[in-house]
């Protein structure tokens, strides 16, 4: 933990105060710095613990010593501590409690005889670094490291080597320091900080920490969000595509990005192996099986896994990569990805249809599933659990096909690329006690799809439609007649 100041007198100060509302949170009263006791000694801080006993109340003396050391704390410094307990002891003429707070930790001597001490009768508590942090973050409501390094992620995808917490008038911070001498500060819950808090503490800041430079994480995140979108589009453009294309002819269609950067990224994609290259113009990678299904699995990943509108989403699930990589050797690989998943012939063609028409069912196929693979460790496993395994998959492909379905965004998609009219599901519901069954009830659902005339606005809406009502193919043959 790092406390700021301007010279060590404040730092001093500071971890005095930080100390004083600590104690003020745990209900000590009679809270005072720097006293100075009868003996002439200077304690940091002193304070009385009430004790409720019947009629009144009595007192416990507590007093803290603080030290802010860059280094361990010396023999010299805790022998004088012990003296004062020593003095204040006589004085009170009762059992002192004692905190000695040392932000760097102690020596060797000082912790053999901080453990010899503790044996006895002596009320004593050491406080260190990484104690502190804990008392801190639950005093001011801060996140913990583990959260911190969790957010970080979110930011950026440098590296960090440390993660400690400062405090600075009554505020706490996360320091995180990376790889190459770069730096950033977080607020207590996370977010980087604003401005007007960078400025107080910066200064301060780079005097404990020389030669580091200040990363913007805000700055980063823009950078990478950038960065990731431009490689998305990239593999969403040659997806779409059957032939090989050049770089000129996909900035034609995203002005927004410079020559550099997509050169930058389509390097990237070509040293993953995700697309190849031939006299300056590009292409997805075409491999023999089963390369070209892992590859086909990590560029659907990349481009499902990150925000993608519902246009994009049909240019991919009718371009060319998905309609040429959708047949039975696609679902074998499946079968792979999912624990080698034995697929009866008229489940895999029933998968293969979903995936065909479900951009969320493809992303599920493709990614290992948890609740399948993980007991999937061994043949006789493989065999036991074959049949549940396959259930659970197909029923979470449909679940997915029917949750893309009821997206409004993907109502077109549906509609036009898909020719998708309508998702009609039944269920049997039964609702038991711990005596029997209350209620039984057969539900059938019919969602369409309609678009809606010109007049009305055009696009497309969800409907309901009654068990009773035409099949989408009765309709058709009856407009047509």
């Amino acid at each position: 933990m790092i406390i700021l100041g301007q010279n060590s007198d404040e730092i001093g100060t500071q971890l005095e105060r930080l100390t004083e509302r600590i104690l003020a949170s745990l209900n000590y009263v009679n809270i005072a710095r720097n006293r100075i006791s009868g003996g002439g000694e200077e304690l940091d801080l002193s304070a009385d613990f009430p004790l409720p006993t019947p009629g009144s109340t009595s007192n416990v003396r507590f007093i803290v010593e603080c030290k802010a050391y860059r280094n361990p704390v010396q023999t010299d410094a805790w022998m004088k501590f012990l003296g004062k307990i020593f003095v204040e002891q006589i004085r009170q003429r009762q059992e002192i409690h004692a905190l000695f707070i040392a932000l760097s930790g102690v020596n060797g001597n000082v912790s053999g005889s901080y453990n010899e001490l503790r044996t006895s009768q002596v009320r004593i508590q050491l406080l260190s670094g990484p104690e502190l942090t804990k008392i801190v973050c639950e005093l001011l409501g801060a996140k913990t490291a583990e959260d911190i390094t969790a957010a970080i992620s979110r930011f950026t995808q440098r590296t960090h080597t440390s993660i400690e917490l400062v405090y600075y008038e009554m505020t706490a911070y996360w320091l995180v320091v990376f790889e190459g001498q770069r730096y950033t500060v977080l607020g207590a819950a996370g977010e980087p900080t604003t401005q007007d808090h960078l400025d107080r503490i910066r200064p301060l800041l780079e005097r404990r920490i020389e030669d580091a430079k200040f990363v913007d994480l805000h700055e980063e995140a823009r950078a990478y969000s950038r960065k990731k979108r431009l490689s998305q589009l990239i593999l969403i453009y040659f997806s779409t595509l059957s032939t090989p294309a050049s770089l000129d002819s996909f900035l034609s269609k995203h002005v927004e990005y410079e020559v550099a950067e997509a050169s930058s990224e389509l390097g990237d994609l070509l040293s993953k192996n995700l697309l190849q290259e031939s006299e300056n113009n590009y292409q997805i990678r075409s491999d023999t099986a089963p390369q070209r299904y892992d590859n086909f699995a990590k560029i659907i990943t990349y481009i499902f896994s990150s925000p993608i509108a519902a246009q994009e989403i049909a240019q991919v699930m009718m371009g060319d990569l998905v309609r040429s990589s959708l047949n039975l050797d696609l679902v074998h690989h499946i079968s792979t990805i999912q624990g080698n998943l034995a697929f009866p012939p008229e489940d895999g063609a029933d998968a293969l249809s979903i995936i065909t028409i479900s951009p969320s069912a493809l992303l599920h196929a493709l990614t290992p599933y948890p609740m399948i693979i993980n007991h999937r460790t061994s043949e006789e496993e493989r065999r036991e659990h074959n049949e549940f395994d396959i259930s659970l998959f197909m029923r979470t492909l449909y679940e997915l096909l029917i949750q893309d379905f009821n997206n409004p965004e993907l109502k077109q998609y549906f509609f036009e690329s898909q020719n998708l009219r309508e998702l009609e599901s039944s269920m049997t519901v039964t609702v038991k006690s711990g005596s029997g069954v209350i209620a039984q009830r057969n539900i059938t659902s019919r969602i369409g799809i309609g678009a809606l005339a010109d007049r009305h606005g055009g696009g497309y809406i969800h409907l309901v439609a009654p068990s009773h009502a035409p099949q989408p193919w009765d309709q058709k043959n009856r407009s047509s007649e």
